[in-house]
């Protein structure tokens, strides 16, 4: 339905200066997030990794023999997701697990000389993609983006969601 001007559909407490679906924060940030998974899946084509399997690798090289919950937790993401993920990467002979020896019920993840190999390749991939990002838009802007993400980010970590039952708190 539209208004007589030939304008969107307009209920009960519609504000005129609301922002469009495409303006609205949220759909903004997802649409980019898309558009920048695309980009990086394009630079990961051959290598026979997803990109949530690039992102267990390179937190691995970051932080060597972590658990299934730390890396869940760095990755903002489920335990179960990042074992299944964990798990093909085992099957492909890039990482290893075994029982870390201070918790028994810990699966304590390691990168194998082959995955060692794998990430160094992902992380040249990495900074090509950065070297493109930083060209489309450059270098200030994205340490601004950054610095505002970030911003954001530890924002909506403590921040109560209104009409959670929770608080919505991460």
């Amino acid at each position: 339905m539209t208004v007589a001007t030939g304008g969107p559909t307009v209920g009960p407490g519609h504000d005129p200066t609301a922002a469009t679906l495409e303006d609205q924060l949220g759909f903004r940030l997802g649409r980019t997030h898309r558009l920048v998974r695309e980009g990086w899946e394009t630079l990961l084509a051959g290598t026979g990794l997803s990109a949530p399997q690039s992102a267990v690798l390179r937190a691995l090289a970051d932080s060597p023999a972590t658990g299934l919950r730390e890396l869940a937790r760095r990755l903002h993401t489920d335990p179960m997701n990042v074992r299944r993920l964990v798990d093909r990467l085992e099957a492909a002979g890039l990482v290893t697990t075994s029982n870390a020896p201070d918790h028994r019920q810990r699966r304590a993840v390691e990168l194998t000389p082959a995955g060692d190999a794998a990430c160094r390749d992902l992380a040249e991939r990495a900074d090509a993609w950065e070297r493109t990002l930083v060209q489309l838009i450059g270098r200030e802007r994205i340490e601004a983006l950054r610095s505002l993400l970030a911003v954001l980010d530890d924002a909506l970590g403590t921040a109560a969601v209104p009409g959670n039952p929770d608080g919505g708190r991460r």
